[in-house]
């Protein structure tokens, strides 16, 4: 058989793939189909080279083979066509679409194990992170600074807490967790509990302030917010701050602002600007301007004009370098009336040293100052009052020796005698001269309220002696003083002052264009009756002592402060303000009152009120008692000054006395030593050269202690006889009555 026809159906398969093909049903009736059609083929051709020997030799080599080829080709192609070729077109469509299913549930598979895989992937990397997030909770819950607990709302049971909540409250963490709330809040019981966490369920969240209790059983003090969670169940998230150092602060700072609020000076805190932003009440007790007022305005609402502008200047340069400033000022309240300050005034910075406001502390010292100059006035007054008594020593016993001498010489004439006439007037100008130092001497002492029973009308009648002399001749002095009935219990020294300061003003207030200046003195009679609108009069008598001026008057404003110490209208004319204070106070001592009334260009009167006192009898240092005689008792007389001694001596000599005068202390002390019986009394003054009349008492007195002594001081009434011991003590000039009563008295066995 030619190799052709079978080239012609392509190469039969090898054994491998005939065993395969074989092996497959689909292809089994086409591989015995191909076997039968190659057999016939096969018999064909050999029966065309028998039939057709001579044929086959015409014939090219090869050509058989072709017509063999092209006969088979003719017969076998539709076979193949129909018996093969559609036979496997069919399964190779088959195939293919089996092959397309194939894909499609590949495909599909694919897509599921894809998506699945990603999903697996994401649920990896959700898982993950959520790990991380709770690892991330969990450091971070431990971390915090405040005590954080997940609570069981049914069961009030600790579920979960971090380190700061078991450090706060001392516990473990595993001993936390079986703990119920009301185990560490002493504030909350089971019931309470209830109730919270229901109104907790209903609002989601809530804050407040309670207490924590340690293991320990100490508590302290906490800040808790509560919040309500559901997540798949419910939780109580509890997060608490101890706020022990918060609530000492508050309480620090409200001890500062309440000190602040309480201070007595003030305080002042200003903006960069000088803009006020707060005051405390101080501030506005002082200045008047309430806090409203006084915030948003420049503190230059107080400037008085007594600083000028580069006061201010200094001022505000020194504090916006960061400096402190202090130093003192004038300034303005709201009403208009000035008063001094000490300020200190501080810049206040921030962290970065930044100065973000300025703080003023303010002292109000008028009162300060006002007593400052009350001293130095005390001091002045101290000082004139020491010069006074200087000059009235030295002057008293000058007078001393003219009275002394002039009544001697009229004990020694006739009352008739044209000499004696003359006498009565020198010894007349001598007591004027003696009342006017004593004027002086009263006028600058300051000393405490005597009161004793005097007479008013002889008082004033003393003052205006003086004031006779000192007016100028413009001003027309009146006087209507009425010896009353009744006596008054005063200091005559104070009341003497009192007159004197008002018509002192009075005259003042007429200086310039002159007017009346009028004294009265009478009594008025209190009762249900009476009205007491303008007086605070108890019933019963009282002197009126009133002082009128038709000067220039005053307005009410004036009035109302006349009184107030260190106030004066007499700014320029160098006033102190002291006069009229000093003048109500000695009124209110006595127990009295005083009041004033005034109109501008109407002049003013002043109403003095003294209690009457009924039964009451004068002194008896002002009563006239005849001169009583010695029987020639031996006094030793001592005083440095030789003419008032001698004067003394022979005042006592015509009274009947043996007298002995000694000029010096220590000569005084050698005589009475040498016979220390040989006297009954001894006179001495007070102030001598070597040793003073105190020291030579007690001097004579370690000698002989009975001596009977009596000292004479020309200083006035401010010496002590019960610390001296003496029996009386003797104001110069002495006149010879006075003597001869005091001396009498003296050696009097009842007064030894």
């Amino acid at each position: 058989m030619s190799w052709f026809t079978f080239g012609a159906l392509g190469e039969l398969p090898d054994d491998e793939d005939r065993v395969r093909a074989r092996s497959q049903p689909e292809y089994r009736p086409a591989y015995a189909l191909l076997l039968v059609l190659s057999g016939s083929i096969f018999v064909l051709q050999y029966a065309f080279v028998a039939a057709f020997p001579y044929l086959a030799t015409l014939l090219p080599a090869g050509t058989v083979d072709v017509v063999h080829a092209a006969l088979l080709t003719l017969f076998l192609f539709p076979l193949l066509l129909v018996f093969v070729l559609r036979p496997m077109m069919r399964q190779i469509a088959a195939r293919e679409k089996t092959q397309a299913a194939l894909r499609t549930l590949a495909d599909g598979l694919e897509s599921r194990v894809r998506e699945q895989t990603a999903a697996l992937r994401t649920e990896i990397e959700e898982r993950k992170q959520a790990a991380e997030s709770l690892k991330l909770f969990r450091s971070l819950m431990d971390k915090s600074l405040d005590a954080i607990a997940i609570i069981d709302p049914d069961t009030a049971r600790v579920l979960d807490a971090n380190e700061e909540a078991c450090n706060a409250l001392g516990y473990t963490r595993e001993e936390l967790l079986t703990k119920r709330v009301f185990d560490f809040d002493p504030l909350v019981d089971q019931s309470e509990y209830t109730r919270r966490a229901e109104e907790l369920r209903k609002s989601g969240s809530w804050s407040l302030e309670s207490l924590h209790r340690r293991k320990d059983g100490t508590t302290y003090p906490i800040e808790v917010t509560l919040r309500y969670v559901s997540l798949g169940r419910d939780y109580i998230v509890s997060v608490a701050r101890d706020i022990t150092e918060r609530l000492r602060t508050e309480e620090e700072r409200k001890r500062l602002a309440m000190a602040v609020e309480h201070a007595a000076e003030t305080i002042v805190i200003t903006d960069t600007t000088g803009a006020i932003v707060y005051v405390n009440p101080a501030f506005e007790k002082i200045t008047g301007y309430t806090r409203d007022e006084a915030v948003g305005q420049n503190p230059r609402i107080l400037k008085s004009g007594k600083q000028g502008g580069a006061f201010y200047a200094h001022l505000w340069e020194t504090i916006s370098r960061g400096e402190v400033w202090r130093g003192n000022m004038t300034n303005k309240r709201k009403d208009g009336s000035l008063y001094e300050e000490d300020a200190t005034i501080s810049p206040v910075r921030d962290s970065r040293g930044n100065v973000i406001a300025f703080v003023a502390i303010k002292r109000d010292i008028t009162e300060q100052l006002n007593l400052e100059a009350q001293l130095r006035q005390s001091q002045k007054m101290e000082a004139i009052g020491g010069l006074a008594a200087g000059i009235a020593h030295d002057f008293n016993n000058i007078l001393a020796a003219i009275l002394g001498y002039t009544q001697i010489a009229m004990l020694d004439m006739a009352a008739d005698d044209p000499l004696h006439k003359h006498l009565e007037q020198v010894e007349k100008a001598s007591l004027r001269a003696r009342d006017l130092v004593q004027h002086i001497l009263t006028f600058s002492r300051q000393t405490e309220a005597i009161l004793r029973p005097v007479r008013l009308d002889v008082i004033i009648e003393e003052v205006l002696k003086l004031l006779r002399a000192s007016l100028p001749r413009i001003i027309e002095f009146r006087a209507d003083v009425q010896p009353l009935d009744h006596l008054v219990r005063a200091d005559s020294t104070q009341i003497h002052q009192v007159i004197m300061n008002l018509c002192t003003n009075a005259a003042h207030a007429m200086r310039v264009h002159g007017g009346v200046l009028e004294v009265s003195l009478r009594s008025i009679e209190v009762d249900r009756h009476t009205p007491k609108a303008s007086l605070e009069l108890n019933e019963g008598l009282w002197a009126q002592i009133s002082v009128s001026d038709t000067g220039h008057g005053m307005d009410s404003a004036t009035v109302n402060r006349i009184f107030e110490p260190f106030f004066t209208t007499k700014h320029d004319e160098g006033g102190t303000g002291l006069g009229l204070s000093t003048v109500h106070g000695i009124v209110k001592q006595h127990g009295g009152t005083i009041t004033v009334y005034s109109e501008p260009g109407q002049g003013t009167v002043f109403h003095i009120y003294l209690p009457l006192i009924l039964g009451a009898e004068e002194d008896a240092s002002h009563r006239h008692t005849e001169a009583p005689r010695g029987n020639g008792e031996r006094v030793l007389v001592v005083d440095d000054e030789e003419p008032v001694a001698l004067m003394t001596a022979g005042m006592l000599e015509k009274l009947g006395y043996t007298v002995t005068v000694r000029t010096s202390a220590v000569e005084a002390i050698a005589t009475f030593r040498a016979d220390p019986g040989q006297f009954d009394l001894v006179i001495t003054d007070q102030t001598m050269p070597q040793m003073t009349g105190r020291s030579l008492i007690a001097e004579l007195r370690r000698i002989r202690p009975d001596i009977v002594v009596l000292m004479a001081t020309g200083y006035g009434a401010n010496v002590d006889e019960r610390s001296l011991q003496v029996a009386a003590i003797l104001l110069k000039p002495v006149l010879f009555d006075q003597l001869a009563v005091a001396v009498r008295a003296a050696l009097q066995p009842s007064t030894r």
